[in-house]
C-alpha cells in the first residue's frame, strides 16, 4: 500500500488532517460510486484521544468529527470505536483488534498510538513488532478497498504536563524514533 507523508500546519485539526488524508487517497471508495449504501463501517482504534477524553465534550474527539464530517457528505456512517484510554500498541493489537475480528470489513480504519508507549519506556523495536502484528491483523479483516489512516505521535514534550514535570522517556528524539 502507497503511504503519503502530507505536512499540516499544527493549526490544522487532527480530524481535519485524517479526513483530508482519506479523501486524497479513495474519496470514491470511501462515499461508494453511487447507488445505495447500507453504510460504511468506520473502525477506529487507539487510546484516550480515540475515545474522545481530552475534547469538550467527548463527542467532540477527531474520531466523531470524522464520522460527523462523512455523514455531512452523505455517507451512512457505522462507527466502531475500539479506543481504549491508556492503551499502548500491544494493547491495541490484542485487546482491540481481537474484538475487531468478529465485525464486518470496515471502508476506513484510523489508528494513532505510540504516545503511551514513549511515555511508558517501551522501546522503539517492541513499537516496531506492535505495528506489525496491527498491520498483520488490519489486513486479515479489511477489504481490497479499506483505507488506513495511520497518525503519528504529537509532540509530547510540548504539554504542559511535561513541560512542568520533564520525563526522560519523554524526548523529541525518541519520538521521532517512534515516528
Amino acid at each position: 500500500m502507497p503511504t503519503a507523508h502530507l505536512k499540516v500546519p499544527a493549526s490544522r485539526s487532527v480530524s481535519g488532517l485524517m479526513l483530508r488524508a482519506v479523501f486524497a487517497i479513495s474519496f470514491p471508495v470511501i462515499l461508494g460510486c453511487g447507488g445505495e449504501t447500507t453504510g460504511s463501517e468506520y473502525l477506529a482504534l487507539g487510546a484516550s484521544d480515540t475515545t474522545g477524553i481530552g475534547a469538550e465534550p467527548l463527542k467532540e474527539g477527531y474520531v466523531f468529527q470524522i464520522e460527523r464530517d462523512l455523514t455531512d457528505l452523505g455517507e451512512d456512517v457505522v462507527l466502531q470505536n475500539l479506543g481504549i484510554p491508556g492503551a499502548t500498541a500491544d494493547e491495541i493489537e490484542d485487546e482491540e483488534l481481537g474484538f475487531a475480528e468478529i465485525l464486518d470489513p470496515p471502508e476506513l480504519v484510523t489508528l494513532w498510538t505510540g504516545s503511551n508507549d514513549v511515555v511508558r519506556g517501551r522501546t522503539v523495536e517492541e513499537f516496531e513488532g506492535d505495528l506489525r502484528g496491527i498491520f498483520s491483523k488490519i489486513n486479515d479483516i479489511k477489504s481490497d478497498t479499506t483505507v488506513v489512516v495511520v497518525a503519528s505521535v504529537p509532540n509530547l514534550t510540548a504539554l504542559p504536563r511535561f513541560v512542568a514535570e520533564p520525563d526522560p522517556n519523554v524526548t523529541v528524539a525518541r519520538i521521532a524514533a517512534f515516528n
